[in-house]
């Protein structure tokens, strides 16, 4: 649950987004470069607003923070909500959130003290940093754990994931509020996760079947088969703006990034490599669309047949052209043409 409200916090709070407004109409949100911009743009269909639908207990401090497609459905995590998985239903002018399902999270096998101490500071217990599925069953990432958990309507249950063989890798995942921040399930049987920075890297595991294949997944006898970091973009920004991962989504067995603060999708090649990537800082930076925020606001990708949706995080902050309008947003996209790769991706066999 999210600390409660003091004055004090309350001036603090505004101090902030004082000095976020300032900053940002001093420095323009510190404008990527020409080189960024010269990246293909992606073609915006709508921008809708959220709106809360059925959350059973009235929730609007919502956090979107992560998004997936998963049967015909695009389902949503917030940060801030600990035991709801959400659901967008999208309408002429705005994008309906409800509940989709309501978690009972099983305790975490190594919970430390530690970790109760930042629950208590950030007000989060599990921070879902992604979404994504597999058939019936849905995974959902925690940065406060850098693990999944594997929800399902017969079981919910942590994976047991080579943590070991990851965590503090290569200087990935040592710091804090700089976790897992992406998860995609590959249906060739590949778990993708992304670090989000310092130093950013996309981890590859793979489960082990050890009997005769089952409905899956197996909590345990996971492998980590690839670990790429740093991963330094090929179009950067400024200087100012670090290259981050935010989110992670699989179309037609490619893997797509979504570089939050460099405001571009990319997909990446069967070594985690840039192939091609897609601006949409033209729309992220547009007078009507900018938040007063100095860091990029897009936390979650999915794709559908069609389009590519992008959803925000604006840290309950204002748009610049509307001090009053604090509400994230569904930003849908057309795919571009060359969205695919003109080769399909290899087949990927284990290890």
């Amino acid at each position: 649950m999210p600390l409660p409200k003091c004055p004090r916090r309350r001036f603090f709070a505004t101090a902030i987004n004082l000095w976020s407004t300032l900053t940002i109409l001093a420095l323009g949100m510190t404008l990527p470069t020409a080189n960024l911009l010269a990246i293909d743009k992606l073609q915006l269909v709508k921008a809708l607003p959220l709106a809360e639908g059925n959350t059973e207990k009235g929730i609007t401090d919502l956090h979107p923070s992560g998004l997936a497609y998963c049967n015909h459905r695009l389902l949503m995590v917030s940060d801030r909500h600990d035991r709801h998985v959400f659901q967008l239903q999208i309408s002429l002018d705005k994008a309906i959130y409800s509940t989709y399902r309501h978690l009972t999270v099983p305790a975490y096998p190594n919970h430390k003290i530690t970790d109760k101490f930042q629950q208590l500071v950030t007000g989060k217990r599990f921070d879902w940093e992604g979404i994504s599925c597999h058939r019936s069953g849905i995974y959902l990432l925690s940065e406060q754990y850098n693990n999944v958990l594997y929800v399902t309507d017969r079981e919910t249950d942590w994976l047991d994931l080579p943590r070991a063989d990851y965590v503090g890798q290569q200087g990935i995942l040592t710091r804090h509020n700089a976790g897992l921040e992406g998860i995609s399930w590959h249906s060739d049987g590949r778990l993708l996760l992304a670090a989000e920075r310092n130093a950013r890297g996309l981890l590859e595991l793979s489960h082990r079947q050890t009997t005769a294949p089952a409905t899956f997944p197996l909590s345990s006898h996971w492998q980590l088969d690839k670990l790429a970091t740093p991963l330094e973009p090929i179009h950067d920004g400024s200087p100012e703006r670090i290259a981050d991962f935010s989110g992670l989504a699989v179309d037609s067995s490619s893997t797509y990034s979504l570089e939050r603060n460099l405001f571009k999708i990319c997909r990446r090649d069967d070594d985690f490599k840039e192939a091609s990537c897609w601006s949409y800082a033209h729309v992220e930076l547009a007078e009507e669309l900018r938040y007063q925020s100095t860091y990029g606001v897009a936390e979650g990708i999915a794709v559908d047949n069609e389009y590519i949706y992008l959803v925000t995080d604006n840290n309950e902050k204002p748009l610049v052209n509307a001090p009053n309008d604090r509400r994230p947003r569904l930003w849908i996209f057309s795919k571009p043409s060359d969205w695919e790769p003109t080769s399909p991706p290899k087949v990927y066999s284990k290890p």
